[in-house]
């Protein structure tokens, strides 16, 4: 479970942050976990008392704040079998199955900034634990982050979002381990442009449905999402359609159910 926190990084320009409808989401918390190549992770936002007039019921994609301090937990495990084919040429043709599990933990700190358009500028992480665990065959493996790469920058190149780390490069393996299916720096993208309650519906267009979900591009989707309950001021989110994109340039169809 991820909850909100505060940091006190100071990376990113701290200019006077106004009360504004981007409170909704200084709450925002991600659950990820039994992930797979067809379904969505569970993904709850969970909004703050307000300090004046109450507006119960609303879920809405807030607007003009500077700077937002989220801290996110994504657990993804996959399982399932690898075909080998034998090497040796008197067998050719002959297969044989590997069991694998594999198991990735990415806990952090993460501090967004947004430019004067509401738009995603970039993000600062902090990593409590980054660690990826595989099985094949009975025999186990790991990688983690270095303790001098705890501290990440998100930015944008090339039309996609990249992490690196300011101290010294991230090594192969470290950058397959932080890259995620989910884009946390993006999540209020699955918010509502208009106030939502319970039982209401609106389309995610694929610009964000790119963004959010890490892919190089959306061909066309049919991804909706609706207020499924909301419970002590927590909203959980359905989300359920079809998407043909191109992640690393393969093209894919991706169906996408869950909440």
């Amino acid at each position: 479970m991820a909850n909100a926190a505060s940091s006190s990084d100071s990376r990113f320009s701290n200019r006077p942050q106004a009360p504004s409808r981007r409170q909704a989401i200084t709450g925002m918390a991600l659950t990820v976990a039994a992930a797979t190549a067809r379904g969505l992770p569970a993904i709850h936002a969970q909004t703050p008392k307000p300090a004046g007039r109450r507006r119960t019921g609303l879920l809405v994609q807030p607007k003009s704040i500077d700077v937002l301090n989220t801290r996110c937990k994504i657990v993804l495990e996959v399982e399932g079998e690898l075909k080998i084919e034998e090497p040796d040429p008197k067998e050719a043709g002959k297969v044989r199955t590997a069991e694998v599990r594999g198991k990735s933990t990415l806990d952090y700190f993460e501090k967004i900034a947004f430019d004067d358009a509401d738009h995603l500028a970039a993000a600062a992480r902090r990593y409590v634990e980054a660690k990826g665990e595989n099985w094949i065959s009975g025999s186990a493996s790991s990688n983690q982050l270095r303790n001098e790469c705890q501290e990440t920058y998100l930015t944008l190149h090339d039309n996609r979002w990249q992490q690196y780390c300011p101290d010294q490069p991230l090594d192969a393996r470290e950058i397959e381990l932080l890259h995620s299916p989910i884009n946390s720096a993006a999540l209020e993208l699955l918010l509502p442009a208009e106030p939502a309650k319970p039982n209401d519906h609106w389309t995610i267009d694929p610009e964000s449905a790119k963004t959010l979900l890490n892919l190089d591009a959306v061909h066309q989707s049919t991804l909706r999402a609706k207020v499924a309950k909301v419970v002590k001021g927590t909203a959980t989110i359905e989300v359920e359609g079809e998407i043909d994109a191109s992640p690393s340039s393969v093209p894919t169809q991706l169906e996408i159910r869950g909440n």
